[in-house]
């Protein structure tokens, strides 16, 4: 299913007529849509029965974008030019999923997300989106380094699968000479992105 510039006025109620005649649609495309919108669709995602085994591919480009409040099932989502509000640390706190593609979106949503995806609750041997493997950032800018090794890192030893591949393509952060050394030394980090030196080693 996809909406892409939708232009009554949005209504939860319609959002459910669509969502009602489209059950078990396995993907979903969201584009340019007002602010709220995702959350309603989400909200009614939710409320779908037991036999819907959830969503395959979401791609959601040009709307904004915050937490669902509940866990929502997956395999891939794509991000793409996401608008404030850009909460993509409680967006993938909510995910089950494997696959995680971000293009364009702020630097600043993009630390946090790797924060909050590197925090882990021992009490219930958890992380947010726990079943990460893929990971990739394209032209979100100069994000921190640090908070990208230390997700790897954490996952790397933890009961949970580790990230198999990280993409960083276009814009990204400046690298040290410890990075550049640290990245040939994990076959799964792929850096494709400007030369910017850090300021210091």
């Amino acid at each position: 299913i996809e909406l892409d510039s939708v232009p009554f006025i949005w209504d939860p109620e319609e959002v459910e007529e669509v969502i009602t005649t489209e059950a078990y649609f396995i993907d979903l495309t969201l584009r340019n849509l007002p602010e709220g919108a995702a959350d309603v669709i989400f909200r009614l995602l939710e409320s779908q029965d037991d036999d819907y085994d959830g969503l395959s591919t979401i791609t959601i480009s040009q709307c904004s974008l915050s937490a669902p409040n509940f866990l929502f099932i997956c395999e891939e989502i794509y991000l793409k030019n996401i608008e404030p509000p850009c909460d993509l640390a409680g967006f993938t706190s909510c995910w089950l999923g494997r696959i995680l593609d971000i293009e364009n979106c702020p630097e600043h949503a993009i630390d946090m997300m790797l924060d909050a995806m590197a925090q882990f609750y021992p009490g219930f041997d958890w992380f947010n989106a726990p079943s990460l493997t893929h990971l990739s950032l394209i032209n979100c800018g100069k994000f921190s380094m640090v908070k990208l090794r230390h997700l790897w890192e954490v996952r790397e030893i933890a009961s949970h699968p580790p990230l198999d591949t990280v993409y960083v393509i276009g814009s990204g952060p400046p690298l040290s000479f410890g990075d550049r050394q640290w990245i040939e030394e994990h076959p799964g980090l792929h850096f494709d992105c400007e030369e910017v030196e850090a300021e210091c080693d």
